[in-house]
C-alpha cells in the first residue's frame, strides 16, 4: 500500500505541474500583445518555414508555444502545421551593436554620489577628482557587459557588428563571427567627444541591410544627440524599411520618451538605468529576448510556382480574438505588408509608425529566385531528355554501322 500511495502522490504532483505549466502558457498567451513575423524561408518550396517571436505587452517572451497554440493560413486557407520549435539553435542571428563612447561615458554620477546626493569622491591639491576604490567608469562597465553579451551568441552561426560613436561615428566593424576581433574592437573603445547618436544608429542599421536571418540593433547611449546629421525620424524610417527591431539602453541623462518612441515604432524595446553597474543584467535580458524566436513549418497546399504573391497569416487561438495577428504579402516588388492588430485594446499608433506597413523583407524568397528555380527545373528536364534522345541516336547509329559491316564481311 505504501508503494501504491507513493505512486498516486507522484502522479498527482506530475498532473499538477503539467496543469500549472499549461495554465501558465495560456495565461501568458492571453496577455501577449505581439506576434512578429521575422523571416519567411521558401527555398524548399512547397515547404515553408516562418520565424516569429511572441511577446507579452511588457516585452517578455511567451514560452511553451506548440502546434496547439498557433494557427497559420495562406491566402485565407488554414494550413496544416508540421512543427513549431524554438529556432535560435538553427536560424542565424545578426546583431549590430552601437555603443556611445562620448566623454560623459567616463563619469557615472550614480557611483560618484550617494543616495542623499553627497559626493563620494574627493579633490586633490591639483584639482583632480579622486574616485572611490570601488568605482568603475561607465565605459569600462559597458565593455564588460558587451563582451558577455557577445559570448551569449553562437558565433559558429551568428554574426555581430560593432559601431562606436562620439562626436563622429567610428569606422564600423562589419558583421563577423570572429570572436577575437569582436572582443578587441570592444576593448579599443575610449570615452571621448560629443554624442552623434542618430548617425551611429544609421550606420548600425546599414550593417544589417543585407543580412538574412534574425536581425537586431542594440544601442547604448548616456546622453542626448548633439552632433548628428540624421534625425529620429530618419532612424525610424530606415529601421522599419529594413525590418530591424531596435533595442536601446538609456544610461543617466537621456531623452527617455524619444528613445522609447524609436523602440516602439520598430518593435524593439527601451531599457533605462541610472547606473552603469546595471548594464550587464540589461544586456543579458536583451540577449534572451533577441534569441527567443520560434519557427513554424508547414507544406503549402498551393504548389503552383507561377503564383508568386502569397499572404501568410500567423495567429494564436489560445483564446478567441485575443492574440495579435501578423500578415506578410509576398509581392512582385519584393515588398511585404505587415499589419498587427490588437483586438483587446485600441492602441494609438504614433505618426512615426504610419509607414510601418511597408517593409523591405530581405529574408523573404525573391520573385526572381522562384522564377529562375522553375525555369532551371524545366531546363534540367529538357537537358536530360535531350541527352537520352542523343544517346539513343548514337546507339542506333553504332548498331546500324556494325550490322552493315557484318553484312559486307559476309558477302565477301
Amino acid at each position: 500500500m505504501k508503494t501504491l500511495s507513493q505512486i498516486m502522490v507522484s502522479a498527482c504532483i506530475i498532473t499538477c505541474l503539467t496543469a500549472n505549466a499549461q495554465t501558465s502558457t495560456k495565461t501568458a498567451l492571453r496577455e501577449a500583445g505581439k506576434i512578429h513575423i521575422l523571416n519567411i524561408d521558401a527555398h524548399a518550396f512547397p515547404k515553408i518555414s516562418v520565424s516569429f517571436k511572441a511577446e507579452q505587452q511588457n516585452g517578455v517572451p511567451v514560452w511553451g508555444l506548440s502546434e496547439k497554440n498557433i494557427r497559420i493560413s495562406e491566402d485565407g486557407k488554414q494550413q496544416l502545421i508540421s512543427e513549431v520549435k524554438p529556432s535560435a539553435g538553427s536560424v542565424p542571428v545578426f546583431v549590430s551593436l552601437v555603443v556611445d563612447h562620448s566623454g560623459s561615458m567616463d563619469e557615472d554620477h550614480a557611483q560618484l554620489y550617494d543616495k542623499e546626493g553627497k559626493p563620494r569622491f574627493t579633490i586633490d591639491k591639483d584639482d583632480n577628482m579622486v574616485v572611490p576604490n570601488d568605482y568603475t567608469s561607465p565605459i569600462d562597465n559597458a565593455k564588460s557587459a558587451i563582451k558577455q553579451f557577445t559570448s551569449s551568441f553562437d558565433t559558429q552561426k551568428d554574426f555581430i557588428s560593432l559601431t562606436g560613436f562620439g562626436t563622429t561615428v567610428d569606422k564600423p566593424l562589419a558583421l563577423t563571427h570572429n570572436e577575437n576581433i569582436i572582443i578587441k574592437s570592444i576593448s579599443d573603445l575610449e570615452a571621448i567627444g560629443k554624442t552623434a547618436l542618430y548617425d551611429g544608429m544609421m550606420t548600425g542599421i546599414e550593417q544589417l541591410k543585407n543580412a538574412y536571418g534574425i536581425k537586431a540593433l542594440v544601442v547604448l547611449t548616456d546622453g542626448q544627440d548633439n552632433t548628428s546629421k540624421s534625425t529620429q525620424n530618419d532612424v525610424i524610417e530606415k529601421a522599419v524599411s529594413e525590418n530591424i527591431p531596435v533595442y536601446i539602453i538609456g544610461l543617466g541623462d537621456v531623452g527617455k520618451s524619444t528613445l522609447s518612441e524609436i523602440c516602439t515604432a520598430t518593435n524593439g524595446q527601451f531599457f533605462y538605468t541610472s547606473s552603469s553597474t546595471s548594464l550587464e543584467s540589461i544586456y543579458t535580458t536583451i540577449s534572451q529576448r533577441v534569441q527567443a524566436i520560434y519557427q513554424v513549418e508547414y507544406v503549402s497546399e498551393n504548389t503552383d510556382k507561377t503564383q508568386i504573391a502569397r499572404t501568410i497569416l500567423l495567429s494564436s487561438f489560445a483564446k478567441k480574438n485575443v492574440m495579435d495577428e501578423a500578415k506578410y504579402t509576398i509581392s512582385t516588388s519584393d515588398v511585404a505588408s505587415l499589419n498587427i492588430s490588437h483586438p483587446d485594446n485600441n492602441i494609438q499608433k504614433s505618426e512615426n509608425t504610419a509607414n510601418k506597413n511597408l517593409l523591405n523583407v530581405a529574408g523573404l524568397p525573391k520573385v526572381k529566385m522562384l522564377q529562375s528555380s522553375a525555369i532551371n527545373n524545366e531546363m534540367d528536364i529538357f537537358w536530360i531528355l535531350g541527352n537520352i534522345i542523343l544517346a539513343g541516336f548514337i546507339a542506333t547509329a553504332i548498331l546500324f554501322y556494325k550490322k552493315k559491316k557484318a553484312e559486307r564481311n559476309y558477302s565477301i
